[in-house]
């Protein structure tokens, strides 16, 4: 009896979930600290569909953990490294956790023999995230050195995490700089970059109590900011001065400026608390 050929029919797409006796049979299991092991396929759906498999002859998969608590660190795709992204299990949400790390590949012609795990489902909207997390890890901004070093030394990007990703980490979807208005300027005098930060957030069902919890997270982040950058003795920034902190909803936050502006990523703080990865994840 000959194996089963992949075809473009084949029910599998960007976000599924591999079954259980998938996972094991392709050597993919792995004992997470929490939650339980699952393997989320993300290939693009048109590099799944290709069936000449000479051209396209695996399926990316990352294999995570479900059923795991949710960091508000990790929402929305804002940490390169780690997503924790909900998924509706027989129809009740569950979250699940992804690291970058633990890609694989799948060969198409033994992930045939499966089908995907139909008691899982990603809501459109969440698999947007997926997709912009995935390209983020590629497509992120590089801030200079000095810049970096100022934010590192001065404990300001702490207050990120402290005020973003553990406070309002589920509003708050992104952080955008305007440094020195786009222009790459000499700092080498002394004097201040500076910096206008735009705190993205969707709206929701609820967009007035959005609204209201986005305006909190912006005005404690810029006093926890300014904490760390002004000296008040001095009537001086110490090498960042902090124009303004304000919220946009993702609803009408314009493309274009968004292009023109440089995401800080939440991931730069090393998670001293980030358990190690586990070994053995995949073959």
């Amino acid at each position: 009896m000959s194996a089963a050929a992949w075809t473009r029919e084949t029910p599998w797409r960007q976000g599924h979930v591999l079954p259980q006796e998938a996972m094991e049979a392709l050597g993919l299991a792995f004992k997470p600290e929490e939650g339980h092991c699952c393997g989320v396929v993300v290939s693009h759906d048109c590099d799944i569909a290709q069936d000449n498999l000479e051209v396209e002859p695996h399926v990316e998969v990352i294999v995570g953990a479900a059923g795991v608590g949710k960091d508000g660190s990790y929402l929305y795709g804002r940490v390169p490294r780690t997503l924790h992204i909900e998924y509706s299990l027989d129809g009740a949400p569950t979250w699940i956790e992804l690291v970058a790390t633990r890609k694989t590949f799948v060969p198409k012609q033994e992930l045939v023999k499966f089908v995907p795990d139909t008691r899982y489902c990603l809501l459109p909207r969440n698999r947007a995230v997926l997709r912009d997390w995935l390209a983020a890890r590629y497509r992120r901004a590089a801030f200079d050195d000095a810049f970096e070093r100022l934010m590192k030394d001065s404990k300001a990007v702490e207050q990120f995490s402290k005020v973003i990703g553990k406070k309002y980490g589920d509003i708050i979807s992104a952080v955008y700089f305007d440094i020195d208005g786009g222009e790459p300027l000499d700092h080498s005098d002394g004097s201040p970059y500076q910096v206008a930060i735009v705190l993205s957030y969707p709206e929701g069902d609820e967009p007035d109590n959005a609204a209201m919890l986005a305006e909190k997270a912006a005005k404690e982040l810029e006093s926890a900011l300014a904490a760390r950058l002004f000296d008040a003795k001095s009537n001086r920034w110490n090498g960042i001065q902090i124009l303004e902190c304000y919220p946009v909803a993702e609803e009408t936050f314009p493309v274009a400026t968004a292009k023109t502006l440089s995401e800080w990523p939440l991931g730069y703080i090393s998670h001293r608390d980030d358990p190690p990865q586990p070994q053995g994840y995949a073959r």
